[in-house]
């Protein structure tokens, strides 16, 4: 049996308010948890990014096969950020289509967007997009974080090929 673990580092302390307290279980009934717009933005027909306001860490929780009970391996695993269903009635489109976020990457999620009616608003604490674990796994444990683990890549590289 496996499952994930979300870490969140809040950037703003204001914006913690949108996210859980400390950790809390969730049900297996939902693929995504929803992350919040952290500003008020107008989006135009031009590519805008949507910042969150928020690092993420997702982490793999696979048990043992031949161990105890609380035999379990932890590795670190990318995610998807895709657009909730519930984003047609924005106007907006995710001009990507789906993020695919490494596992090393430790910067601000973000999601680029663009209006199709070339003016739209997003609200500060909108949700609009949802992180997804790779095959559609059930992210068990969502826990805010004061620090995040670092990596070669950090911040680097936000929608480059590395050229």
């Amino acid at each position: 049996m496996s499952w994930y673990e979300l870490e969140i580092l809040a950037l703003d302390p204001q914006d913690i308010t949108f996210y859980p307290p400390t950790e809390y279980n969730r049900s297996d009934a939902n693929a995504g948890f929803d992350v919040y717009a952290a500003a008020n933005m107008h989006i135009e027909q031009t590519p805008q990014l949507i910042p969150f306001g928020i690092i993420c860490r997702l982490v793999k929780v696979e048990h043992m096969p031949h161990g105890t009970s609380n035999d379990y391996v932890k590795t670190d695993s990318h995610f998807w950020l895709l657009p909730r269903s519930s984003i047609f009635k924005s106007g907006l489109l995710m001009a990507n289509s789906a993020g695919v976020i490494d596992k090393s990457y430790r910067g601000e999620l973000k999601a680029p967007v663009w209006s199709m009616t070339g003016n739209s608003d997003v609200k500060h604490g909108e949700r609009l997009f949802q992180i997804v674990a790779p095959d559609m796994g059930w992210i068990r444990h969502v826990r805010m974080v004061e620090s995040m683990p670092g990596t070669v890549r950090g911040a680097a590289g936000f929608g480059s090929t590395g050229k």
